[in-house]
């Protein structure tokens, strides 16, 4: 049996169960799925992306395998497409097409759950039942004690040609890029980071007190860019953290980190269940989101983007994300409350351009937190932050702002 695996947002070898599954075959070969946004990308997330497709590539090299550029074009002697579950309508669309693909041309297809630390059989409820909230969520799953949806060995087939282009042809673009010199992409990069936070500087201990700092790397853990391209899993990150729950400590720290995936995780199952709905400006419809009637609203939203606002606290943060592709939990809260409650403009535009410039852009957990911050969610309260009394409390010392306002 000849078998085609396509790579999209799952761009690792190991703990990779769609893999694991398409690695029982004859003869195997690799392909990945250009994103339909990768021009409009920021150098930042672009560079970071690139990275992580030649990694992959040389980690295939390395075992004797091409890496290819996936097309919908004939493809002669391959018997089945494998590739891994995606959870919102934009990735859907695109593998349904795929799937389209490979029926017309007789090949059969296989969808793998990849993504997630819990594969969606295993839930407590169905994905149309999901519970209205995060914190109704987060009990119904603790108190089931599932267990992680983990993957089998990979095995080594031998390889097969296909008549496609390489991904080498999708390098140059950022290939004199600089990006952001503390993230660089791939799974050993990726593990890397693993490894530095949990075993060499054992922050997971004060987790829980730092988060929420803005000026030390460590202040947070760092893994969500190398998450939401699949470099690292889940459940790689949370074998590593029970070890070292074992191992060196546990305590509240160590369990908000995985209290921070179980979000990640959340906003997966949102975005299957809802849809459409989470790109709307109303959300999932239970109000309408007002939006205000300025003279120049364009303006508004460039000097929110550009950080030429009147709260320094909310400049800082976007000069950081034009920077650097990167803008902490903190900071995202506060200039999507500020762009969407204090100026009220329309929430999405600020969705799109995360979507543009974060390095960690992941659909579900983008557009969900945003969903959340606007109030068009599950949970419609209007949260409003006081973007002062929020400057005041972390950054203080106004450390954090004059290290990006000049």
């Amino acid at each position: 049996m000849k078998t085609l695996y396509i790579f999209n947002r799952d761009l690792r070898l190991k703990e990779n169960k769609a893999l694991s599954m398409a690695s029982k075959s004859d003869e195997i070969s690799f392909s990945y799925l250009k994103p339909n946004d990768l021009d409009n990308m920021s150098e930042a997330r672009g560079k970071f992306l690139i990275e992580s497709i030649k990694a992959l590539s040389e980690s295939l090299n390395e075992l004797g395998h091409k890496f290819y550029l996936f097309e919908e074009k004939p493809l002669e002697g391959i018997d089945r497409v494998v590739v891994s579950k995606v959870y919102n309508t934009k990735d859907e669309k695109i593998i349904h097409s795929i799937e389209n693909w490979a029926k017309t041309n007789k090949k059969e297809f296989i969808v793998v759950e990849n993504s997630t630390l819990y594969h969606t059989k295993d839930l407590p409820f169905s994905v149309e039942n999901l519970p209205g909230g995060f914190s109704s969520f987060r009990k119904k799953i603790e108190k089931n004690d599932l267990e992680f949806n983990s993957a089998g060995e990979v095995e080594s087939p031998s390889a097969f040609d296909l008549d496609l282009e390489e991904v080498s042809v999708l390098y140059s673009k950022y290939e004199n890029v600089e990006g952001n010199k503390n993230f660089k992409g791939g799974e050993s990069e990726g593990l890397n980071r693993l490894h530095t936070y949990l075993w060499e500087n054992e922050r997971a201990k004060t987790y829980k007190d730092t988060r929420n700092g803005m000026v030390e790397f460590d202040d947070s853990t760092k893994f969500s860019p190398w998450l939401a391209l699949g470099c690292i899993s889940p459940i790689t990150v949370m074998n590593e953290l029970h070890e070292f729950e074992e191992k060196i400590e546990k305590n509240e720290s160590t369990y908000w980190i995985y209290f921070e995936l179980l979000w990640r995780e959340y906003f997966k199952i949102y975005s299957l269940k809802y849809g459409d709905k989470i790109f709307e400006v109303n959300g999932l419809g239970k109000k309408v989101f007002r939006i205000e009637d300025h003279d120049d609203p364009k303006q508004l939203y460039d000097e929110w983007c550009n950080g030429n606002t009147r709260e320094p606290f909310v400049n800082a943060n976007m000069m950081e994300l034009l920077k650097t592709g990167w803008m902490s939990n903190r900071g995202r809260q506060n200039v999507a409350s500020y762009l969407s409650k204090h100026l009220c403009l329309d929430w999405t535009w600020g969705a799109e351009w995360f979507e543009t410039h974060l390095i960690d852009f992941d659909i579900e957990s983008n557009w969900g937190n945003w969903n959340y911050n606007a109030g068009v969610g599950t949970d419609p309260r209007d949260r409003i932050f006081n973007i002062k009394k929020q400057a005041e409390m972390y950054d203080p010392l106004g450390e954090y702002k004059s290290t990006w306002i000049n």
